[in-house]
């Protein structure tokens, strides 16, 4: 697949349709929450949302990235870790409302607050991608602990969901940091989109059942 002007197409598109499950499933949460008032379904529709936006960032960054005045390259990039964090930052917030009792989620909401704040002031000196990994890396392992153990616990369905479809995500990161590729127009980062698709799926499913669970 070949286009003239797009540095990166494959990577490009698969970025783009990461945006559009983003966006979408963001929004059919926001509407659920819009009905019944779990803050659970707000921040993690959020968290869809604005990684609908990281996408669409890491699609201009893949594709045009090489073409863009250096500055602007940096700006763009930037956005897009700043972006990346957010969404982890949202879905951290959301699961703990979900499965940790108030007096717990008080100290997490804390701890979270502190970290998020750490991060932003991190990026303005060192966004490497690797700065990303050590904030998102935790906070994802974080959310799938809880909901394996509350689906254990409580036998949530919804929960079960969402754990696993957090380690699908996280065994794609991992195929794309080893940097393995099937194909010189699909590299590791396209395959990395692919898995994290079906991730964000299954964390969809599992939050609107988690929303017919909890309400």
């Amino acid at each position: 697949m070949q286009f003239k002007n797009i540095h990166e197409p494959t990577t490009t598109i698969t970025d783009l349709i990461l945006a559009l499950l983003g966006f979408g499933f963001g929004v059919s949460l926001l509407y659920v929450y819009s009905e019944y008032h779990f803050d659970f379904h707000f921040y993690w529709g959020l968290g869809f949302v604005v990684s609908g936006f990281g996408a669409i960032l890491g699609a201009i960054s893949h594709g045009f990235g090489p073409n863009l005045a250096t500055r602007m390259a940096q700006i763009v990039w930037k956005a897009t870790v700043f972006l990346v964090g957010a969404s982890g930052w949202l879905f951290s917030i959301g699961a703990s409302i979900f499965f940790l009792p108030p007096f717990l989620y008080d100290w997490a909401r804390w701890i979270l607050i502190i970290s998020w704040v750490v991060y932003t002031l991190w990026l303005l000196r060192d966004d490497r991608f690797i700065i990303v990994i050590v904030y998102y890396l935790p906070l994802m392992i974080f959310i799938m602990t809880g909901m394996f153990y509350h689906f254990i616990v409580m036998n949530s369905t919804g929960s079960f969901a969402v754990a696993v479809g957090i380690l699908v995500s996280l065994g794609g990161a991992g195929i794309q940091a080893s940097g393995f590729s099937i194909h010189k127009h699909f590299n590791h980062n396209d395959l990395f989109h692919v898995i994290q698709m079906l991730g964000y799926l299954l964390m969809y499913q599992g939050g609107m059942e988690i929303g017919n669970y909890s309400v």
